[in-house]
């Protein structure tokens, strides 16, 4: 059974909610942190997703930049966890939320998106070399 927590409380989903998750492997990258993303997220709207993601009738009154984030984000099947980030609603009608889901390696690239190796304060310090026969 699938199911989406926010901070270890369940939404209320349809019954044919799905998913779609796509899974990147940073290691190929070198020009950006990617992050897995859970896409194709529509959620129905009723009063337990009401409470917990908000009123979608004033969504646009205060959101920023027309999406929503919720951390603590998990996609779970038959209890185990496939995926774990930030949701992040794009839109919503008077019947449904739609939006995706970013995971936490994504989250650290979006942190860190446009900065140097320089802004990093761990890189941008002096270090003493020692002439040594073995490295740790």
């Amino acid at each position: 059974m699938l199911a989406y927590y926010i901070n270890n409380v369940p939404l209320a989903l349809a019954t044919d909610s799905s998913v779609r998750i796509t899974w990147y492997n940073p290691a190929c990258y070198f020009d950006e942190i990617p992050g897995d993303v859970a896409m194709g997220i529509d959620l129905p709207v009723n009063e337990v997703n009401r409470a917990i993601l908000g009123n979608p009738e004033r969504f646009e009154k205060y959101s920023v930049k027309n999406d929503r984030e919720f951390k603590n984000f998990e996609i779970r099947f038959s209890g185990r966890i496939l995926f774990a980030g930030t949701l992040v609603i794009q839109s919503t009608t008077k019947d449904s939320y739609s939006g995706w889901c970013r995971n936490n390696v994504g989250n650290l690239g979006k942190k860190h998106r446009e900065k140097f190796i320089s802004d990093i304060p761990a890189f941008n310090q002096d270090i003493t070399f020692e002439n040594k026969a073995i490295y740790n």
